[in-house]
């Protein structure tokens, strides 16, 4: 998309272009934005070298060295989750733990939001006990509800945050808790 009057955006492969923006006297600005997706995490610089932006029939162009920008893509958070005990008897609260790892050595991850659904005859105990150890993290773990879930959470650089709540099921059975 962009905002410069008249302008045409072509993009092929790794390519953008533009032509026909028209800009009023005085100072002025005019944006391109484009979508871009990438293989792999990484940082990706882009640069538009000096005298690619050319004005008034070459008449006036951007200035060397020419303005650059760098896209951070981030690994996403690895997740892993455990009860506190293998067996408990029916009724018995349980707890389960769910922690978040952040395999960016250089840079947290913010806002992160999981729900982490229960299989059936699973619930969130009578008493949830909801904690985290997430900056930022709130925890939402109602009472007799099928699920849970933290939101807003920062998990450190190169480090690993948790959320946890008590569970509970009054049916004997084998429960696998699993997050897709």
């Amino acid at each position: 998309s962009t905002t410069c009057a008249g302008a045409v955006i072509t993009a092929v492969g790794d390519k953008v272009s533009f032509r026909g923006a028209q800009l009023p006297m005085g100072p002025s600005v005019c944006e391109v934005r484009v979508n871009v997706v990438v293989p792999v995490a990484g940082a990706y610089v882009n640069t538009m070298p000096g005298g690619t932006v050319i004005a008034n029939d070459g008449a006036v162009t951007n200035p060397q060295p020419g303005p650059s920008a760098t896209l951070h893509v981030l690994q996403p958070p690895t997740v892993a989750k455990a009860f506190a005990q293998g067996t408990v008897a029916p009724g018995v609260p349980n707890r389960l733990t769910v922690t978040l790892s952040n395999p960016n050595a250089a840079q947290a991850l913010t806002g992160v939001a999981l729900r982490d659904a229960l299989p059936a005859g699973l619930f969130v105990a009578q008493v949830p006990n909801a904690s985290t150890t997430c900056a930022g993290g709130t925890v939402s773990a109602v009472a007799s509800a099928d699920s849970a879930q933290i939101a807003g959470a920062t998990v450190p650089a190169g480090g690993s945050c948790s959320f946890a709540f008590d569970t509970v099921s009054n049916v004997p059975g084998l429960y696998t808790n699993t997050i897709p």
